[in-house]
């Protein structure tokens, strides 16, 4: 899959060499892998593009012929019947769907633990959450390095950007334990909801006032409103039965290509629309992600107080644990040179002449190589080790980062994106992974 989407990628550019065909390229196939996660035949759509420009033809020369009267197509009794039979089969599959949709998450809300859920109805939950968990790394990745190039642009100093950097982390760093344990109280979907209506407010005020105390206030509340999205979104994939590695691995990979998109996106978007525009579009996508969220069943167990361990441990007394201490340093470090990334390098290629869609393009190509080397986590865990393979990429990417300020080239920072995505690509669902497998099976913390 990565190599076709390369592949159709550099195709698709050489023919004219503009990046509106590679938005098309984008767009039908995002509207593609919408299709089937929807249960939509793409054949509707090819017999739609084959027959399309017969119909148009046929319905201008009914037009001309009626003088610009549609009721002539409702006059005909053979039209009028076909009219009929089409409009019937559309109204009952629609029915058919939505009753069948109610019974399916009916059945899912009456389920007290995941893993007794049927494999289908299981199977599409964890596309709900992949696609949520895409969106929301469009939103993220997308709008971040936005922050700091528009910052950059009105003046700010490179302490202020780091300040905007730092914002972000700063409430999930006070609230993080909190939020583990509103979580348990509300369930996956209602602390999703609340993220997203966050992180709809912390975009509308940059919106009306774009100046640098409405980017703080929106590092602010996306960071917390984010923490309050992913641990939610985290939890309901690791509740679900199965290989781990694998189950990390395809919800980072659904995060991964809604950061590709969102850096590449955002990057044209403010080149050739401007700031207030872009994140109007971002509003857009949260609006998607509030209704896929919808969808979601809500998670909270009738009893889910007789599956706490009484003798469950506070949170801080877990930090004994060697292992799991590895496993936070660990993932601090790739979040922390995630962030390095986002934030700064925007300011650096505005400082070396890179266009906001170039820069966009080299994060968006981290971000890609990140979604292609999660295709291979689970060989790579089994051949190298997960100890060693950590070890490997942390050294990686570190070199990656010595080498970034060396050159101007775009060409050279590209490949050194390439480099460091696969560092950085790995080290998240690694890490994540460790932590699920140090931390006491019981699951459950006492706050």
């Amino acid at each position: 899959m990565p190599l076709v989407l390369v592949i159709a990628m550099m195709g698709t550019y050489s023919v004219n060499g503009s990046f509106n065909d590679l938005w098309l390229l984008l767009i039908f196939g995002v509207l593609g892998f919408f299709m089937k996660v929807s249960g939509l035949s793409p054949a509707l759509l090819v017999l739609a593009i084959v027959l399309g420009e017969k119909f148009e033809s046929y319905f201008r020369r009914a037009i001309i012929v009626s003088k610009g009267d549609m009721t002539a197509f409702f006059t005909s009794g053979i039209s009028m019947t076909l009219i009929s039979v089409a409009l019937a089969f559309v109204l009952y599959d629609i029915f058919k769907t939505v009753r069948a949709k109610k019974k399916k998450y009916k059945k899912l809300i009456n389920n007290q633990l995941f893993f007794q859920l049927e494999e289908g109805t299981i199977m599409k939950l964890l596309w709900i959450v992949m696609i949520c968990q895409a969106v929301y790394s469009i939103i993220i990745r997308g709008s971040r390095p936005i922050i700091s190039l528009y910052a950059d642009n009105i003046g700010a100093s490179p302490f202020f950007i780091g300040l905007l950097a730092a914002a972000f982390a700063f409430l999930p760093m006070l609230f993080a334990i909190s939020v583990g344990k509103w979580l348990d109280k509300q369930g996956a979907k209602k602390m999703t909801m609340i993220g997203s209506i966050g992180m709809l407010l912390s975009f509308i005020l940059p919106v009306l006032y774009p100046t640098l105390f409405s980017l703080l206030f929106n590092q602010l509340l996306i960071g917390i409103s984010h923490l309050c999205i992913l641990i939610s979104l985290q939890k309901t994939v690791g509740n679900i039965v199965g290989d781990r590695d694998r189950l990390i691995a395809a919800f980072s990979l659904s995060g991964a290509f809604g950061e590709f998109v969102g850096a590449i996106l955002t990057g044209y978007l403010f080149e050739m629309t401007g700031f207030r525009w872009t994140f109007l579009i971002m509003i857009l996508f949260i609006i998607v992600g509030l209704v896929f969220t919808r969808l979601m069943p809500n998670m909270v167990k009738k009893e889910q107080k007789k599956l706490v361990d009484k003798k469950a441990e506070k949170t801080w007394k877990m930090l004994k644990n060697v292992n799991l201490r590895k496993a936070l340093i660990v993932s601090g470090l790739v979040l922390f040179s995630k962030d390095l990334v986002v934030a700064y390098f925007p300011v650096y290629g505005n400082s070396i002449g890179l266009s906001p869609s170039q820069i966009g393009l080299v994060i968006g190509l981290l971000s890609a190589m990140s979604m292609i080397i999660r295709f291979l986590q689970s060989e790579l865990v089994h051949t190298i080790g997960r100890a060693r393979l950590m070890v490997l990429l942390l050294v990686v990417s570190g070199i990656s980062f010595i080498l970034i300020p060396t050159t101007s080239s775009l060409l050279l920072l590209i490949l050194i994106s390439l480099v460091l995505g696969a560092g950085l690509g790995l080290g998240q669902p690694l890490s994540l992974v460790y932590t699920l497998n140090v931390t006491p099976e019981t699951g459950k913390v006492k706050y």
